[in-house]
């Protein structure tokens, strides 16, 4: 909905994920062996630390901060 405040947060780990990141309001790239390709084809909020599984969490963790929405 236009204008509803709404943010899209997308999470990949390769470069196929590349065209949905592309799209996202808050794009993570979550850590991994393809990762790095990937950094260099979109413009991400965050890059995670951590690689998965514990990078997911880690991404989704900042995504929600990045949008205002963290809830500790």
């Amino acid at each position: 909905y236009y204008g509803s405040g709404m943010k899209s947060i997308i999470l990949g780990d390769s470069p196929n994920d590349a065209d949905m990141l592309a799209v996202a309001d808050i794009p993570v790239i979550v850590t991994s062996p393809n990762s790095e390709s990937l950094a260099g084809m979109v413009d991400a909020s965050y890059i995670t630390e951590a690689p998965a599984p514990e990078g997911w969490s880690e991404g989704v963790r900042k995504a929600l901060a990045l949008a205002g929405i963290d809830r500790g």
